[in-house]
């Protein structure tokens, strides 16, 4: 699994925030619990990441 990043400016962190988002309608379809809770997990992170810019 590639290390998780955090882009550097906000247009890169939402556009990350969208393709996470679209990855968990994928995990709910495949019951990946484990692949959902790592892309909640990051979802989590960019949009703290987002408030403190």
């Amino acid at each position: 699994m590639p290390k998780f990043e955090i882009p550097k400016d906000k247009d890169g962190i939402k556009k990350q925030i969208k393709a996470l988002q679209s990855l968990l309608i994928i995990d709910d379809k495949t019951r990946d619990s484990k692949s959902k809770q790592i892309h909640h997990d990051e979802i989590k992170a960019l949009k703290k990441a987002l408030s403190l810019l």
